[in-house]
């Protein structure tokens, strides 16, 4: 993709919204679209967008400013994030990051996402495992500590691994690699900022995943 145009997209919860100037080049024109359709728990010229769940436009705010800070150049739209208005096949690769766990149905956010991802473009996700492990180490101890806003966790909407390749085959998809993840508890402790490393039995995860038909 040297010296091309290279279509991104980033589907991101707003807490973390942000838009990292390393990722899209000057000329890359940008769109990002808050979504109104994410479930959150009640306690190419190219795009690079960012879907941002509506939990404020302060978080929306934030992000345009930070575009502003790194000069670049984008739109914000609002839309449903299960039928985002936008081509098919429009983007190289696909960002989701710790948003299907906030979803009720995480199979449709997985198949609108990959109708957005052109034949044989990748896509980077993470989400939190259904396990007792994950509701303790996210719910009880994260929220509980205000590492994480109470009641920004519903253990059961957390999507476990066999259920991914699931929805993803449904979506004409191949994960081609799935890492566990952990809190660095040292790092975090120090830092009063949630920091990950790999694990065997992390309460999270990370995948990679393919779409068919290149």
């Amino acid at each position: 993709m040297m010296g091309q145009h290279f279509a991104l997209i980033v589907m991101m919860a707003a807490t973390s919204a942000c838009i990292a100037p390393s990722v899209v080049a000057r000329e890359d024109r940008a769109v990002a679209l808050d979504s109104e359709r994410v479930e959150w728990s009640p306690g190419a010229a190219s795009d690079l967008l960012l879907p941002l769940p509506a939990l404020g436009r302060a978080s929306i705010g934030a992000a345009r400013a930070q575009a502003e800070l790194c000069e670049l150049s984008v739109r914000f739209l609002r839309a449903d994030l299960y039928r985002c208005p936008l081509h098919d096949a429009a983007f190289d690769f696909v960002v989701v990051p710790d948003v299907l766990e906030h979803l009720s149905d995480p199979a449709a956010a997985l198949r609108e996402a990959a109708r957005l991802l052109r034949p044989g473009g990748r896509m980077f996700l993470s989400t939190f495992d259904r396990t007792w492990r994950s509701r303790v180490a996210v719910v009880t101890v994260a929220e509980g500590l205000g590492l994480v806003p109470r009641g920004t966790h519903d253990a059961r909407l957390f999507v476990r691994p066999d259920e991914l390749h699931e929805y993803a085959r449904e979506s004409g998809l191949t994960v081609q690699l799935l890492v566990r993840e952990s809190p660095a508890l040292l790092r975090t402790a120090f830092t009063w900022t949630v920091h990950l490393r790999e694990s065997r039995r992390g309460p999270g995860y990370s995948a990679f995943l393919v779409k068919e038909g290149a």
